[in-house]
């Protein structure tokens, strides 16, 4: 009896897992503002905001974001004066790098995350509306905007295997700055 016991638990804690929060939309907190911003995952229950550091001084080089109690970190210009590279810090220390493909060339990123990389870029040259990876058939990564050409909505689309919610946020971040940046 006591081994059927610890086989059904067993069993339930393998099937049951634990459900990874995947980001799905992220929107602007205001209408005429585009340097706070709301971040909705797959539960309800978890929210998170995107905002900068140093918001008084109109600052844009550092950024902070939390989603609920489950991550946090910053975000910031390997060196101010180069928007060409981006560090992301989670709370848990962890460093994710973003860098562009060719200098001052923001439609085409390199992201790196422990040992995997990823290619950043528009679907189409010059069009900031789409951003995607594809790593292959199974593995993609889409943030566009819901309505075309207006940045205050993104929807998410996150299918990269074994990818964290701090490398969601980098990626989105990424595609979302360099967007407004064409505008």
């Amino acid at each position: 009896m006591i081994y059927r016991f610890k086989f059904l638990l067993v069993f339930c804690l393998i099937t049951c897992g634990v459900h990874a929060q995947v980001i799905i939309q992220i929107s602007t907190v205001w209408d005429d503002r585009l340097d706070e911003w709301a971040i909705y995952t797959d539960d309800e229950e978890v929210e998170g905001t995107l905002e900068p550091k140093w918001r008084l001084d109109n600052d844009i080089t550092a950024w902070e974001y939390t989603i609920g109690d489950i991550t946090s970190g910053d975000i910031k210009r390997e060196w101010s004066e180069n928007p060409n590279s981006w560090i992301v810090i989670t709370e848990l220390g962890d460093r994710i790098s973003a860098k562009t493909i060719w200098r001052n060339d923001f439609s085409e990123w390199e992201i790196k995350a422990g040992d995997n990389s990823y290619r950043l870029k528009t679907e189409y040259r010059g069009n900031p509306n789409h951003w995607l990876i594809k790593q292959s058939d199974q593995e993609e990564f889409h943030v566009f905007m819901d309505r075309i050409d207006d940045p205050r909505d993104w929807i998410v689309q996150d299918f990269i295997e074994g990818g964290t919610i701090d490398l969601a946020v980098t990626i989105v971040f990424v595609a979302i700055i360099n967007s407004l940046k064409s505008r």
